[in-house]
């Protein structure tokens, strides 16, 4: 989970009702995407998109094969600081709060300062860490512990540095998620077993 696309994407780069269909069609926004970085003089592929990719990846081989990437906020802006100049409307924030209901995933990493402070103070203030420096929350602490959705579904909720660093397959700065991750997935795999029965009986 992050805070917004990073790729601003302007009403002259495509018209409001086309740019809502692409969002339906996976391949054909990639094209669009891939094209507009392209005329801006950029790499296809930016280094958020990359470390996402990557990220999926990196999960899968550790046995979390189902992966939704996503965003506090679809509104595309180049910076964070200027998605806070958008109007509550149009950043539909609310959309993911809604999409956390639904979905109720057993597993949650937040990547970056902003998508921790977004999950934790509005979303689930039990978690806001207790030390102020990110850098040591994310090298020392990065399992911030696990909630209970209302569906009554368990999961567990880390924090990482910005997958703009994590690249194709993490490296030492994504040492300590790794260790995390590995030495929670045992108690993950308790409550699954534990709620297996309870999903039979549904």
């Amino acid at each position: 989970m992050g805070l917004n696309p990073a790729t601003e994407i302007l009403p002259e780069d495509i018209p409001i009702d086309e740019y809502v269909d692409l969002l339906l069609d996976l391949e054909a926004f990639t094209v669009f995407y891939k094209n507009l970085r392209n005329r801006r003089g950029k790499s296809t592929t930016s280094p958020t998109r990359i470390g996402l990719n990557g990220m999926a990846g990196w999960l899968a081989q550790r046995g979390w094969n189902s992966v939704v990437e996503t965003n506090v906020s679809p509104y595309p802006t180049r910076r964070g600081e200027e998605l806070e100049r958008v109007s509550t409307p149009m950043q539909s924030r609310h959309i993911f709060y809604q999409l956390m209901r639904v979905l109720a995933p057993r597993l949650v990493i937040l990547h970056g300062k902003d998508a921790l402070s977004e999950f934790t103070s509005k979303l689930r203030p039990s978690l806001i860490p207790r030390t102020a420096s990110f850098t040591t929350l994310v090298n020392e602490s990065p399992y911030l512990g696990h909630v209970t959705w209302e569906c009554g579904e368990q999961c567990d909720v880390f924090v990482c540095p910005h997958l703009r660093f994590f690249g194709h397959k993490g490296g030492q700065r994504f040492a300590p998620l790794e260790q995390a991750l590995d030495t929670a997935r045992p108690a993950a795999q308790q409550r699954l077993a534990a709620d297996a029965p309870k999903a039979a009986r549904r």
